[in-house]
């Protein structure tokens, strides 16, 4: 009996330390998830339409020269509450602008597209033109 205890024993703590890898996988999944889709808290969301509607008083190529300091998930909550005749043209700007490498905005501007793809928040409406 004491052996099968041991066995049994084995077996659990075995099946604990999968279970614990498991565990650390998903929240790594769900770290990477998270990064990756951007949503608008409601706290922020005022200010973010301000920025949004400010921004669309401003030429394409003023907006991507700030774009281009923002982070990732910032840019992304400002351009989704623009109206797309709007944001297009500065895509546009953004593929015809290099980087200090001299390398063009174009790969960022498919970054945020993508990011804007995948954002989740509560549907603000467009800022007008």
């Amino acid at each position: 009996q004491a052996e099968q205890l041991d066995l049994r024993a084995s077996q659990i703590a075995s099946e604990a330390k999968e279970l614990a890898k498991v565990r650390a996988e998903i929240e790594s999944l769900r770290r990477d998830l998270n990064d990756k889709v951007v949503e608008i808290k409601a706290d922020e969301a005022k200010n973010l339409r301000t920025l949004a509607q400010t921004y669309t008083t401003l030429t394409p190529r003023a907006v991507v020269a700030i774009v281009r300091e923002l982070d990732d998930n910032t840019a992304v909550k400002i351009l989704s509450l623009m109206k797309t005749d709007i944001v297009g043209p500065i895509f546009e700007e953004m593929s015809k602008t290099a980087t200090a490498e001299g390398t063009p905005l174009a790969r960022r501007a498919a970054i945020l597209s993508e990011k804007l793809r995948v954002m989740k928040a509560t549907k603000q409406p467009a800022t007008s033109s």
